[in-house]
């Protein structure tokens, strides 16, 4: 056979350690990302019209860190495999109070 089939394309690494990553505008058509912060801010604004519609899959990890998605008024966002560690110190998380509900 003579099937050629297209790789798929890496994940778009974004790292935020100790600083402000910003990517605004126009600046990608990938359909999947990963986002390591420590200490930082990541802000992605995936509302580009060059971003067809579909999904796309956002991979995250952060340590005392933020990540701001901008997304189209539209975007219906999918969060049921988002986990919250435990904070130190015993204060109870979100998962925690789900948990006692």
């Amino acid at each position: 056979m003579n099937a050629t089939h297209a790789a798929p394309a890496a994940p778009v690494r974004i790292a935020a350690n100790y600083q402000v990553t910003k990517r605004l505008g126009n600046w990608t058509t990938a359909r999947e990302f990963r986002v390591r912060a420590h200490r930082g801010h990541a802000v992605l604004d995936l509302r580009s019209p060059h971003l067809e519609a579909g999904e796309i899959t956002v991979d995250v990890e952060l340590d005392h860190a933020m990540l701001k998605l901008l997304v189209p008024d539209s975007a219906v966002i999918d969060n049921w495999d988002l986990r919250r560690a435990q904070r130190e110190r015993g204060f109870p998380t979100v998962d925690d109070q789900a948990r006692t509900a």
